[in-house]
C-alpha cells in the first residue's frame, strides 16, 4: 500500500554525528591520517600580536587550503562556499555542523602574509615527508619531480612586449606580484641568469610566463620545476647538462619536452609492449636508426642531427 505524504511536525531535538556521515573510504579521512598539524601555531606565534582580538585558527585556514588543492578550487571564494555546504569538508576542517567558515579575504591575508614570513608551507611539507619516511611510504633517498605549467589568470589584453622598457611607476610600491618579479630580476642568481627576453610581459602579474608549450593557443602560466640535489648529481655524473638550471624560465626544458612529444606520437603511441626489453630496444632503433640519422629536423634546417654534427665539426 502506497505511503502518505509524510507532514509530522519537525522534531524539536536532533541527534546528528559528522563522524557517522563521512564514508570510511573517502579521500580526507586517509589524508587525515597523516596530517600533522600539531605544530602550525608554535612557526606562526612570533608572527601574532599578544593583545588584541583571538584570531581564526591558522590550523583551521590550513586544513581549508588542503581541501581546496584535493579537489581543484582554485578560487577561495567559492572554497569557503564548498566547506560550508560539504559535510565532509566540515569534518576534515573540525567546523562540526554550526562552525563559522572563515571569509575569502582572510585567506589572502595569510597567505602573502604570515604563512609567507614564516615559510609555513615548506615546514608542513618537510613534516608530511618525515611522517611519510616514518611509515614507510618513501625511503627519502632519492626525489625527482618533473614540470608543470600553471595558467595564469593575466589577460593577453594588458600586456607589454617583452623588449619594450615597461615603466612600472608607482605599481612598484602598490603591486606586490610587481614587486617580486622587479626584485627577481635584481638578482643575479636568478632573474639576470637567465638571457631570455620574452614575448610578452602580463602588466598585472609579470610573474607569469607567456608560453605556447602546448602546442596550442599562447597563454600566460607559472613554471613549476624542481629536482632533489641527489637528482641533479647523478645526471652531472654522467655528463648531462642540466636542462632545468635557469629558475623561472619555462622554455629551459622546451627541447626536451619536445622530443617526447615526437617520441610518442610517432612511435610509442603505435605501438603495444610486452616487456621492458622490448620497449628499450624498440626506442634504441628509434632514436640512434632514425631520430638521429635520417629525421629532418626544422629547427636546424631541416637536416639530420648527423648531419648537423658534421658541419658544426
Amino acid at each position: 500500500m502506497m505511503g502518505p505524504r509524510q507532514s509530522d511536525q519537525a522534531a524539536l531535538f536532533y541527534e546528528y554525528s559528522l563522524e557517522r556521515h563521512v564514508p570510511a573510504g573517502h579521500l580526507l579521512r586517509s589524508i587525515d591520517r597523516f596530517v600533522d598539524l600539531s605544530k602550525v601555531q608554535g612557526h606562526l606565534a612570533p608572527f601574532y600580536s599578544s593583545t588584541g582580538r583571538t584570531s581564526i585558527d591558522p590550523e583551521l585556514l590550513v586544513r581549508m587550503l588542503l581541501v581546496g588543492y584535493c579537489y581543484g578550487i582554485r578560487s577561495e571564494r567559492r572554497l569557503c562556499e564548498e566547506v560550508h555546504l560539504n559535510l565532509a569538508y566540515r569534518w576534515f576542517c573540525r567546523l562540526g555542523l554550526d562552525g563559522e567558515v572563515p571569509d575569502h579575504s582572510t585567506f589572502s591575508k595569510n597567505r602573502h602574509g604570515r604563512f609567507r614570513d614564516c615559510d609555513l608551507l615548506r615546514k608542513l611539507f618537510e613534516t608530511v615527508a618525515r611522517r611519510c619516511i616514518a611509515e614507510g611510504l618513501v625511503d627519502g633517498t632519492a626525489f625527482a619531480v618533473d614540470a608543470s605549467l600553471i595558467a595564469a589568470d593575466a589577460n593577453k589584453q594588458r600586456s607589454a612586449a617583452g623588449s619594450d622598457d615597461v615603466d612600472w611607476g608607482g605599481r612598484r610600491q602598490d603591486a606586490r606580484s610587481v614587486r617580486e618579479y622587479l626584485d627577481t630580476l635584481d638578482e643575479a642568481a636568478w632573474g639576470a641568469a637567465s638571457e631570455t627576453v620574452p614575448k610578452f610581459i602580463s602588466r598585472s602579474d609579470p610573474a607569469a610566463q607567456w608560453t605556447g608549450a602546448h602546442k596550442e593557443h599562447a597563454f600566460f602560466a607559472y613554471a613549476d620545476q624542481y629536482a632533489s640535489e641527489d637528482y641533479r648529481k647523478l645526471i652531472q655524473s654522467a655528463g648531462f647538462r642540466a636542462s632545468m638550471s635557469r629558475a623561472g624560465d619555462c622554455y629551459d626544458n622546451a627541447p626536451m619536452e619536445s622530443f617526447f612529444h615526437t617520441l610518442k606520437t610517432e612511435l610509442i603511441h603505435h605501438r603495444h609492449y610486452a616487456t621492458r626489453q622490448e620497449a628499450t630496444r624498440d626506442i634504441f632503433a628509434y632514436i640512434e636508426g632514425f631520430y638521429n640519422r635520417i629525421r629532418r629536423h626544422s629547427a636546424i634546417g631541416y637536416i639530420s642531427s648527423i648531419e648537423m654534427q658534421l658541419k658544426a665539426a
